[in-house]
């Protein structure tokens, strides 16, 4: 019954494929699969689903969650790594996000109606994936900062902080996707002239 099963479904799964390979291959577009159990293969957007497995698994741990409690809990990942700075937008006081490029706007979490009281188990269960999702947030976000933070030997010359900059404050307590920035008001520099403290806004 299971491999008459598996078999069906693997079978579907390759028509499937080989139905999407046909369509895009008249618009001249080639895919390039990469091996099964060969996550490394990926790069840099598997780096992501590595930071999602490593920090799930220690908030959730052993734990069962529902359908809904997971897809529920999985999006709220969603919003917290597509809300992270890549780069400034010279434009504006603003950090680019994976959000632009996949809404055309910043992704922030929208307010919780005052109005909306669900029954009792529900809340209870909203509750309980709201703690994890902050768990997440602030297991990731330590993770993240300390990353972006590290620094090699000074044999190599980095761009210098100046006055104008947007900066990630570290040290602030915030929500999730808001990060606290700050614009530099003033350098300090030491005497090999390069910036080591700043005054933000």
């Amino acid at each position: 019954m299971v491999q008459q099963a598996r078999y069906e479904f693997i079978t579907e799964v390759n028509k499937l494929e080989k139905s999407v390979e046909e369509k895009f291959a008249t618009k001249g577009m080639k895919w390039y699969f990469i091996q099964p159990y060969t996550p490394h293969y990926g790069g840099l957007w598997e780096a992501n689903v590595k930071q999602v497995k490593f920090h799930l698994k220690r908030i959730v741990g052993d734990e069962k969650l529902s359908y809904e409690q997971f897809n529920t809990m999985l999006v709220k990942i969603e919003g917290i790594l597509n809300s992270r700075p890549l780069c400034p937008q010279k434009s504006e006081k603003n950090v680019l996000t994976p959000a632009h490029f996949l809404f055309q706007r910043s992704l922030l979490s929208p307010p919780i109606n005052p109005k909306y009281i669900p029954k009792s188990s529900l809340e209870q269960k909203y509750e309980e994936i709201q703690k994890k999702a902050e768990s997440f947030w602030d297991s990731w976000h330590k993770d993240v900062l300390h990353l972006w933070g590290r620094r090699s030997k000074w044999n190599v010359v980095h761009k210098n902080i100046k006055i104008g900059d947007l900066v990630l404050v570290k040290g602030l307590q915030t929500k999730m996707q808001r990060r606290p920035l700050g614009v530099v008001e003033q350098a300090k520099t030491n005497q090999d002239e390069n910036s080591h403290s700043t005054h933000d806004d």
